[in-house]
């Protein structure tokens, strides 16, 4: 037997687990293709979701709804919103800056226990909470007319874990169904008061099928051994909606579906003659469809739709034909409806068109849409056209494919059509950017798929909080959604789909309102903060107890730094203590040189040495080389590499040794003909460069022969590296040229800046983050004297390896150096280079106050004795300018 209801945590046994399939799916995209060595997962980026994240985002989004249903039953000024857990004061945390913590405040309970109660009724395992009739009414009324829509369903995840949820909701709210009953069977009824009214050619079939209906409807309301049934089947008629671009997913959802409702009905021996009593399964075409959900239909304004009365007209037969469709039994009525939906559709596409209510494309596309073809995938995806649905959903959720935007060249300009542009002020209208990846439009779409006031939920990647590519979607979505909750999980393991998941719930706002108020708070847990041993699968209890609350005003366009406001404070007072590196550099930061093809150009010692005894001139373009790996915190680590430099504009054939070569390599090297369109070329990409010249145009090349700091791509620490020698580096690296290297070095390196690096640069897997120029470059860099510089320098360039008390003083001189309020006091110290004692008097007193390096005073002093020993052997080894 397998065990467990579909997306619930209550243990029961089955006869099958509908989440088995999602499985299946998720193994069938898994399957290698050795044609395109590839797999479909690869290809679609669909991953399935962990239960435990699709309970918690169900919950969430629900409580909304359910919180908003109850708010005008309750005074005026409660808001219906979740109760956040009080914010622990653990007093200041050791290392850090001193500043005054404001006290935490309590936040009066609520709602009159409407939140908890609330929560109560969406946790299967907590006792029933009770609610008032008028608040019952209330929670069925909204349960009655939810839409809720996952537009990258894949095998069905999210609708499965909704539609168990609501039926828990509904078994609570309605034990005996008697409420519910009486919601869904008022249209039926009024059907079958209507149907004598239909024209002599249909009356008879419209009363005969709406009486049977009706009949139906009551004799499975009768048997209470289809209560589970009956709510699930009603729950997936009214509520519940999908969209994938792989027809596969969909076929699969829709059986889970079929398989979910099954298990709800008992076979009866004694019904041979009917099926043992097991109701015929749903319609569910007009429910899941495979689409490309990133590309809607182009309308006008809403209103302009019903200039014609025979568009709403057809609308309404259209939504008429679908409902009753779900609910045929035989294939004669399917077909019936069928035929009718396609006729309809086929009439509105026309209409739409020949009023300019729909472009030429457009329409031909929408009327080519054919929702029983299993096999399809409609290009595009309109809620109106393809579910009758107007005014946008109620709860928009989901785990959005995630796809490298080298992998979706050919969509980019149907996305920049949908997603891009600027206003008058010169603002983004949407979220495109040339390097996103294609999760970005999926946030962009599901928060404009909702009606204002709907909720949203994506677990997704949190690489758009700071890349540069998500400054865009940063912006627009700020102004058009207020966050509820964010999950930064860094890099923590919570399931293999996406690199650095987020959890992200929010809610549209109306259209009037444009961009979060100074009132505006979500709750904010940063999964990075909390150690190693935090249990990912009781993260929805850490949000309560480790979370904090952080206003929506404070996440900026530049980058979202999920912090306490007590660490956000702290950075604010970093970076006024001095200069962005890129500004203090006058912009003389640069990327590593990037060849194209490495094989080719990077070399060691035996063929550089091999080169040049055949070609003497073969030296002149020959440079000494360093990858990101060579280079180590305070130095870089030769491997006796080098790089064939033939920037552009090289003759080739003055260095007759570096191209015979190159020659050898020759069919990697060219670039690709900008009009090729056969299958994958060999060589390197289009540009305007010669097959014998490295990729990129370097044109600051000479400012590798100065001196610089070389920055690593990706580490786990601060790790910069001071280069006099002239070496050349991969595009692994970076670097910086300023004639004050070797304090911009030790600043660098300093503890503030690793604590600024884990703060505010995009971390990666393992711990790593990176270390690019985008974010390095905004690091602060103190505005200091010469004779402040004068008194870091020496200790920072030790020629013999680091002490505990070398390092201990130079961190410490820094992190003094970082407080602004103090430039002022060593001003008036005067301090000479060689009074070791107004030295040891400004290290202590640095020392006196809280700063970003925890020691005992005993460490201090020892640092300081230690640089009266060194002090003169340094300076004379290491003279400054």
């Amino acid at each position: 037997m397998f065990t467990v209801e579909e997306n619930t945590s209550v243990e029961e046994e089955v006869a099958l687990d509908p989440e088995l399939l999602g499985k299946v799916f998720e193994n069938l995209l898994a399957s290698y293709n050795p044609e395109t060595s590839s797999s479909a997962r690869k290809l679609s980026g669909s991953f399935y979701t962990p239960r435990y994240v699709v309970d918690f985002m169900v919950r969430e989004t629900l409580a909304h709804q359910f919180n908003a249903a109850l708010k005008g039953l309750k005074p005026s000024g409660d808001q219906g919103l979740r109760p956040r857990a009080e914010q622990l004061d653990f007093g200041p945390a050791p290392g850090e800056l001193a500043m005054e913590r404001p006290a935490a405040t309590s936040r009066p309970a609520s709602n009159n226990g409407v939140d908890a109660r609330v929560q109560d009724l969406l946790d299967p395992t907590a006792p029933a909470p009770e609610f008032s009739e008028a608040e019952r009414d209330a929670l069925i009324k909204a349960i009655e007319d939810l839409k809720v829509l996952d537009p990258a369903c894949g095998s069905g995840a999210f609708p499965m874990g909704m539609l168990q949820a609501l039926m828990d909701a509904l078994k609570r709210l309605d034990p005996n169904n008697d409420k519910w009953k009486a919601a869904l069977r008022a249209p039926l009824a009024d059907r079958v008061a209507r149907a004598p009214q239909y024209d002599i050619t249909r009356r008879e079939a419209e009363i005969e099928e709406a009486e049977a209906a009706l009949k139906a409807f009551d004799e499975e309301f009768a048997d209470n051994d289809l209560a589970d049934y009956v709510r699930k089947l009603h729950l997936i008629e009214r509520c519940l909606y999908g969209s994938d671009i792989q027809a596969i997913a969909i076929l699969i959802a829709k059986l889970r579906f079929f398989i979910s409702l099954a298990v709800e009905q008992t076979p009866d021996p004694e019904k041979l003659d009917d099926n043992l009593g097991i109701k015929p399964l749903p319609n569910l075409e007009t429910k899941l469809v495979a689409a490309n959900s990133l590309i809607p239909l182009q309308r006008p304004a809403q209103v302009d739709l019903f200039a014609n009365p025979r568009i709403g007209e057809l609308e309404r037969l259209i939504e008429d034909a679908t409902q009753r469709h779900f609910a045929a039994r035989t294939m004669r009525t399917k077909r019936k409806y069928r035929e009718l939906i396609q006729q309809h559709r086929d009439e509105l596409a026309d209409i739409l068109e020949s009023e300019h209510s729909l472009p030429h494309a457009d329409a031909r596309m929408a009327a080519c849409w054919n929702p029983f073809d299993q096999q399809a995938s409609a290009p595009f995806f309109d809620p109106l056209w393809m579910f009758q649905l107007h005014g946008g959903f109620d709860i928009v959720i989901g785990n959005p494919p995630y796809v490298r935007q080298e992998k979706i060249t050919d969509q980019k300009p149907a996305l920049q059509a949908h997603y891009g542009g600027k206003d008058k002020n010169g603002l983004p209208l949407g979220s495109y950017a040339g390097t996103a990846d294609l999760f970005v439009y999926f946030i962009e779409r599901g928060v404009k798929l909702l009606r204002p006031g709907g909720a949203f939920a994506y677990i997704t990647s949190n690489k758009w909080y700071r890349a540069k590519y998500g400054e865009n979607l940063r912006h627009w979505f700020n102004v058009n959604a207020r966050i509820e909750t964010l999950i930064d999980f860094g890099d923590a393991d919570v399931f293999d789909a996406i690199a650095y998941p987020t959890i992200l719930i929010a809610e549209r706002r109306e259209p009037a309102r444009r961009g979060p108020t100074s009132s505006e708070r979500f709750r904010a847990l940063n999964w990075q903060n909390l150690g190693e041993k935090a249990e990912i699968e009781a993260f929805p209890e850490l949000l309560k107890s480790a979370g904090f609350d952080m206003p929506q005003t404070a996440l900026e366009k530049d980058g979202w730094q999920i912090e306490p406001t007590l660490k956000r404070e702290l950075l604010a007072r970093i970076r006024a203590a001095g200069v962005p590196l890129s500004d203090y550099v006058e912009g003389r930061f640069y990327y590593g040189i990037k060849t194209g093809f490495n094989d080719a150009f990077v070399i060691d010692g035996a063929i550089r040495a091999a080169l040049i005894t055949a070609d003497p001139k073969s030296d002149e373009i020959i440079k000494p080389f360093l990858r990101g790996r060579d280079v180590k915190r305070w130095r870089v680590q030769p491997q006796d590499l080098w790089l064939i430099f033939t920037r552009r504009g090289t003759d080739i054939d003055r260095y007759p040794a570096i191209k015979q070569h190159l020659e050898g390599y020759r069919s990697a090297l060219e670039p690709k003909p900008r009009d090729w369109t056969g299958a994958d070329w060999p060589g390197r990409k289009a540009g305007s460069y010669e097959w014998f010249e490295i990729q990129d145009n370097v044109a600051y090349w000479e400012e590798f022969l100065q001196p610089k700091v070389v920055i690593p791509a990706i580490e786990k620490t601060v790790a910069y590296a001071p280069d006099t020698t002239g070496f050349f580096s991969n595009d692994k690296t970076s670097i910086v040229v300023s004639d004050d290297w070797r304090y911009l070095t030790a600043c660098l390196n300093s503890p503030v800046s690793w604590w600024v690096a884990q703060t505010t640069y995009a971390g990666r897997q393992g711990g790593f983050y990176e270390f690019k120029p985008m974010y390095v470059g905004q690091f602060p860099i103190p505005n200091a004297r010469d004779d402040v510089k004068a008194l870091i320098e020496p200790v920072a360039f030790r020629a013999e390896p680091r002490e505990l008390t070398t390092e201990t003083l130079l961190n410490g001189l820094k992190a003094w150096l970082q407080a602004p309020a103090r430039a002022t006091e060593f001003a008036n110290l005067q301090p000479r280079i060689t009074d070791i004692e107004t030295v040891r008097r400004v290290v202590l007193n640095a020392f006196s106050h809280s700063t970003p390096v925890t020691l005992a005073r005993a460490e201090i002093v020892a640092a300081i004795d230690a640089v009266e020993a060194l002090h003169a052997g340094l300076r004379a080894e290491f003279p400054t300018p």
